[in-house]
C-alpha cells in the first residue's frame, strides 16, 4: 500500500496485514504507533523518490531512511522505487536506476539487509533493458494495455457490456447529444446504450498539453474523424451526439438491433468505474 502519515489509513493497513510502504519518517512514526497500538508488526517496503516526485525519501535523505529501520513495530521486507518515464526516455529510466541501486547500496551498509528490491513498472520492463532487480511490477501489461514502442505480443483486455434500453427513429437534420453538436444526415435509427463517462467510457489518461506528439496525434485523429463506436450483435456501430455521463447514442441504421440486445465497448479495466461488477474469465 502507499505511503501515507494518515492514521486512519495507517489503522486499515495495519489491521487487515497489508505490506505498507514507507515514504517518510513520518509515515514510519504514523505506522509504528498504530501497529504499537493493535498489538501487530507491519511489514512494509522502503520507497526511494529518484525523480517522480511522489512519494519516497530522496537519495539525500538517507541518515532519514536509515532510521525507520529501528522502528520496533515494522519490518522490512524490501525496497523500490518508480520510473516516470520509462514508456520514452530509456536514458532517464537507466539514470533513475543507477541512482536507486546507488541509494539501496548505502542504505545496506548501515542495516544489512534490505529485502526485496524492485523498479520496473511494465513500460521499464518491456522498453527497456536491464532494468530488473529482485522483482517487477507489472499493472497495465496485465491488461495488454501498457505504452511500449516494442511488439510486444499482449493482447488488450478489458469490455464493458449492458443492454440496449432503448431504439428511436429520428428524421435527417436531427440534433443527437448535448450542445446539438452533431445531426443527423439522414433518417437515422438508433440504439441508447447505458454507457458513458461515469463508466469509465471515453475517458484516458491525462496528457500534458505540451507534449507536442500529444498534440500531433489528436490532430491526426481529427484529420482521420476517428470516431468511438459499439459492438451490437457481433457488428461495429458509431457512437454519434458523443458520449454521455451515462448514456450513449448509437447508430444502428438498417439493422434489426431491438431493446435487451447486448452492446458492448472496448475499455482499460484501469478506467472502468470501481462499482461495476468485474467478471474475469
Amino acid at each position: 500500500m502507499r505511503s501515507t502519515c494518515v492514521e486512519e489509513e495507517a489503522r486499515i493497513i495495519a489491521e487487515n496485514g497489508a505490506i505498507a510502504t514507507i515514504g517518510s519518517v513520518n509515515a514510519a512514526q504514523t505506522m509504528n504507533s498504530i501497529a504499537g497500538e493493535l498489538g501487530v508488526k507491519v511489514k512494509w517496503h522502503l520507497k526511494i523518490d529518484t525523480g517522480m516526485g511522489r512519494y519516497g525519501f530522496l537519495p539525500s535523505e538517507i541518515n532519514d531512511a536509515v532510521k525507520c529501520y529501528s522502528f520496533e513495530n515494522l519490518v522490512f521486507i524490501g525496497a523500490y522505487t518508480h520510473f516516470s518515464s520509462a514508456f520514452r526516455n530509456a536514458e532517464l529510466t537507466k539514470a533513475q536506476l543507477v541512482l536507486f541501486k546507488d541509494t539501496m547500496q548505502q542504505i545496506k551498509k548501515e542495516v544489512g539487509e534490505v529485502g526485496t528490491i524492485h523498479a520496473a513498472n511494465s513500460p521499464a520492463l518491456l522498453n527497456v533493458s536491464d532494468v530488473c532487480l529482485d522483482a517487477v511490477r507489472i499493472g497495465s501489461a496485465f491488461t495488454g494495455r501498457v505504452i511500449t514502442r516494442n511488439r510486444a505480443g499482449l493482447n488488450r483486455l478489458g469490455v464493458l457490456e449492458a443492454e440496449v434500453v432503448d431504439v428511436k427513429t429520428v428524421p435527417k437534420g436531427y440534433s443527437i447529444g448535448y450542445n446539438g453538436t452533431y445531426k443527423t444526415k439522414r433518417e437515422t435509427k438508433i440504439a441508447i446504450v447505458p454507457i458513458g463517462h461515469y463508466d469509465g467510457f471515453g475517458l484516458g489518461k491525462e496528457k500534458e498539453l505540451y507534449d507536442f506528439r500529444y498534440v500531433l496525434s489528436v490532430f491526426k485523429r481529427f484529420l482521420k474523424k476517428q470516431q468511438m463506436y459499439v459492438r451490437i450483435n457481433g457488428e461495429l456501430h458509431y457512437v454519434i451526439g458523443g458520449i454521455g455521463l451515462s448514456h450513449t447514442a448509437v447508430d444502428i441504421t438498417g439493422t434489426d438491433i431491438k431493446p435487451g440486445d447486448i452492446a458492448s465497448v472496448d475499455i482499460s479495466p484501469l478506467m472502468v468505474n470501481p462499482r461495476i461488477p468485474r467478471v474475469y474469465k
